[in-house]
């Protein structure tokens, strides 16, 4: 009887730990999502982003799997966007600095073997910190974002870490 009740303990403690194990993220794609009629359109892929103010909003989508047998909740996702600035005058000697946006994404849920699209909205910070870096006599040739899932409590893999970068300009 005890070993039976060590063993449910056991399993009753590793269980979430063994649903989460399944989640992976996969890769970043970036996008823009112009007006139409005063609503957002339909995203559409991009391989860099114009010199000239997007009308619209730019967003990095992110592909989460869920590997595992059962459903997944709650996930958080922390990421971050920093740009790679330059001189106007001198776009090769290019640095990456601080990041601009710091900020969480939650995800709901994700089923079991199944992948999930989540939208990272960048546009506010990205609009207003490339506006900033301009008026100080610099320009942005590169944007990265990185984006990490948030380990729970009792988590014991390793942390899990994807990034993308989106030339500017080009």
């Amino acid at each position: 009887m005890r070993s039976k009740l060590a063993l449910l303990l056991a399993i009753s403690v590793l269980a979430p730990a063994w649903a989460r194990a399944g989640i992976e993220l996969q890769a970043i794609s970036w996008q823009t999502a112009r007006w139409e009629k005063g609503k957002p359109g339909k995203p559409a892929d991009i391989a860099a982003l114009p010199a000239r103010p997007i009308k619209g909003r730019l967003l990095a989508k992110l592909k989460l799997l869920n590997r595992g047998p059962k459903e997944v909740d709650g996930i958080l996702l922390r990421y971050s966007v920093t740009p790679k600035i330059a001189p106007k005058d001198k776009k090769d000697l290019g640095t990456w600095v601080v990041p601009i946006v710091v900020e969480e994404r939650r995800v709901p849920k994700v089923g079991a073997n199944q992948i999930v699209d989540v939208p990272i909205d960048v546009t506010s910070a990205i609009d207003l910190n490339l506006k900033r870096v301009a008026s100080e006599g610099y320009e942005a040739s590169e944007l990265k974002i990185d984006v990490m899932l948030v380990p729970r409590p009792g988590d014991d893999e390793k942390i899990q870490l994807v990034t993308s970068t989106l030339p500017v300009g080009q």
